[in-house]
């Protein structure tokens, strides 16, 4: 319906092989990658710097900052508050962030790196309760849980673009 393929995989590679696979048996498969206008590092490094994230979206507490030099020295932060001036004064410092925890419409929490993958999804207590309601056994259960959780997913990945201003070329 969005026209977008998305991969559970554990690394990069894995879903390389994945979307391999796919061409190899259908042939001809137009795959590209999303790309967005202001790249995830950017967005995220002022959504840090801002002590807030837009829209829907909250700022969890774990992220990483990385450096451009040749190391790459990074910090990275678990289960700490980020809305610091010791985190603003990395960025000043001018380290970026690679990696970020935020969460969408206080439904689904996720990880959302440089590369602009989504990474850790978590969908919350809310959305679960909502299919419980909705069941009646165990193949209503999965159903609902489905149903809802691919419409939540797709709304945050809109969201998520539109944030990031939209598809870039």
């Amino acid at each position: 319906m969005n026209r977008w393929l998305l991969v559970d995989a554990s690394s990069t590679s894995r879903a390389d092989e994945v979307m391999e696979q796919l061409k190899l048996s259908l042939g001809e498969l137009p795959l590209t990658l999303v790309k967005t206008q202001l790249a995830p590092a950017t967005a995220m490094t002022q959504w840090l710097a801002a002590g807030q994230a837009p829209g829907s979206f909250t700022i969890d507490r774990d992220c990483e900052l990385q450096a451009a030099a040749d190391e790459r020295p990074a910090v990275r932060y678990v289960r700490h508050n980020l809305d610091s001036d010791e985190v603003r004064n990395h960025i000043a410092g001018g380290k970026t962030a690679t990696r970020l925890a935020l969460t969408w419409n206080d439904h689904v929490s996720f990880v959302l790196t440089e590369q602009l993958q989504v990474k850790k999804l978590a969908f919350l207590d809310i959305l679960k309760e909502d299919a419980e309601r909705q069941s009646e056994n165990a193949d209503d259960l999965f159903a609902a849980n489905f149903t809802l959780m691919c419409g939540e997913l797709a709304q945050l990945l809109a969201h998520l673009l539109d944030v990031l201003g939209g598809e870039g070329e």
